[in-house]
């Protein structure tokens, strides 16, 4: 996977040392990051909830979406918007 090109994304969990790693590049829109974020943050919370044996399609796991996409919200806001980034 190469980041350095835009409209990319990967996450990676480590499920023995209990962490995860999400990584989006820069996108050729505004629609293209929320698209990128949305996808790999669905990965992340299908890890999560492997590691904890919680049904991904459960409330628990939806929950636990908002929460971490609360949580990443500054750091995308900075990719979404060139203001932000000034």
């Amino acid at each position: 996977m190469v980041l350095s090109n835009k409209d990319k994304g990967y996450t990676w969990s480590n499920y023995d040392g209990r962490f995860s790693a999400v990584f989006i590049s820069r996108g050729t829109s505004a629609e293209q990051v929320y698209d990128s974020c949305d996808h790999e943050l669905k990965h992340l919370v299908e890890h999560i909830s492997e590691y904890y044996d919680v049904d991904p399609r459960s409330e628990e796991a939806a929950y636990l979406q908002g929460e971490i996409a609360r949580k990443m919200f500054p750091a995308v806001a900075l990719l979404i918007c060139p203001r932000c980034r000034g």
